[in-house]
């Protein structure tokens, strides 16, 4: 923001709130192949970047005493990725429709998973990471695999000072039986069940202001996407969960319940 010129200061007196919202909408639609309304002409999402934010980052970066070294580092990364075009979202996509093609819908969810789960161990930015193939695809998974094979990635979550109202019409919505509750530094504190909010439903119906960290679950049982599938569902077994959190270095990056076993106990079964 100190690099900022003064001519973007009060961007509002130079920029419709309709054409920035129009920008908004645009972007999330098409991404990198967007085209945007800035300060009155039509200009790519390549263009817009290349010669008028990162030249700015670079510039504020320098006046906060960041070293070039960790600015080319990072804002590098960031030019590399226009130059690949390719974000998060695009690779899952590519990914999921290459599987979709050999194997099932579910099968492709979870080699997805676990496919994601191991390229983000490696700590290589997201625009290096190659699609997926059905080689990576492990048909003969057993008990003995590593939970992040078969856990859910795609996680409902709220914050602490959320009400349970909210909470409630989520987990309809959704038709979901848990949400894990974060803080705000993004780490797992809690977590709320289908069964505590019908504990709580007169508050609900009245309306009352319930915090999700007024009801939630803090004793947790939680796991490492390394844990072993087979311990894992012993644990849940055990201790009559039908639910476990999976959690890396405090923050939630999974969930397992009694439905994603379901697979692998059919074939211990056959």
């Amino acid at each position: 923001m100190k690099a900022m010129p003064e001519k973007y200061r009060s961007i509002w007196r130079h920029m419709d709130f309709a054409d920035a919202k129009g920008n908004f909408i645009r972007a999330a639609r098409t991404g990198f192949d967007t085209k945007f309304l800035w300060m009155g002409k039509n200009i790519s999402a390549e263009e817009l970047l290349r010669k008028e934010f990162i030249p700015m980052a670079r510039e504020g970066l320098l006046m906060n005493q960041v070293s070039r070294k960790e600015i080319d580092k990072y804002i590098g990364i960031i030019e590399e990725r226009i130059e690949s075009k390719q974000t998060g979202s695009r690779w899952i996509i590519q990914s999921y429709r290459k599987l979709k093609k050999n194997i099932r819908k579910e099968d492709a969810i979870t080699a997805l998973a676990a496919g994601m789960f191991k390229r983000q161990s490696s700590t290589k930015p997201i625009h290096t990471w190659k699609v997926m193939s059905t080689k990576e695809f492990n048909p003969n998974l057993t008990e003995k695999d590593f939970i992040y094979k078969i856990m859910t990635t795609s996680i409902f979550s709220v914050q602490e000072d959320d009400i349970i109202e909210l909470i409630s019409a989520i987990m309809q919505w959704k038709n979901i039986h848990h949400v894990p509750v974060e803080n705000e530094q993004g780490y797992l504190v809690g977590l709320v069940t289908r069964d505590l909010l019908q504990k709580h439903a007169q508050e609900i119906k009245n309306g009352e202001l319930v915090k999700a960290k007024d009801i939630m679950t803090k004793s947790l049982f939680t796991i490492d996407p390394e844990d072993i599938i087979g311990n894992v569902f012993n644990v849940m077994q055990k201790h009559e969960l039908d639910c476990m959190p999976v959690v890396k270095s405090g923050k939630l990056v999974g969930i397992v319940t009694e439905v994603d076993f379901a697979p692998l106990m059919e074939k211990v079964e056959e």
